[in-house]
């Protein structure tokens, strides 16, 4: 049984996405909703022997309720703005770096004498 490429579960989850402005964000929350979908509907299929495959993701849509609800829930959480700060410090802490490592390398024999000469002369 293939629960991941039901068109019911596609539109839903596209629509409670939807609000995500970062695709990193969306793709993640998307999975983790699909993952939660997929699992309600294999136990339903493992509690009740008589539920097709079909009525099985029929009914864990079911339960996940609208999709609106969720995306605005969803859009709160994922706010937009937080994002763009998580990606701009990444690129700084990214830049500080390699500032670190060009100074360290231009910088790093005169450095290293210095705490040499120190080591012997005994500050």
């Amino acid at each position: 049984m293939e629960l991941r490429q039901d068109p019911s579960w596609t539109r839903w989850l596209d629509e409670a996405t939807g609000k995500i402005a970062l695709g990193l964000e969306r793709r993640e929350v998307r999975d983790e909703l699909l993952d939660h979908l997929e699992d309600r509907a294999l136990d339903l299929l493992r509690c009740r022997p008589g539920l097709t495959d079909d009525e099985a993701r029929d009914l864990a849509l079911e339960q996940m309720g609208p999709a609106e609800p969720v995306r605005d829930r969803l859009a709160k959480i994922y706010d937009p703005l937080g994002g763009y700060l998580w990606l701009t410090s990444q690129l700084l802490a990214f830049l500080a770096a390699g500032f670190f490592a060009i100074a360290l390398f231009l910088c790093g024999g005169m450095l290293w004498q210095v705490f040499w000469d120190g080591l012997l002369y005994r500050w």
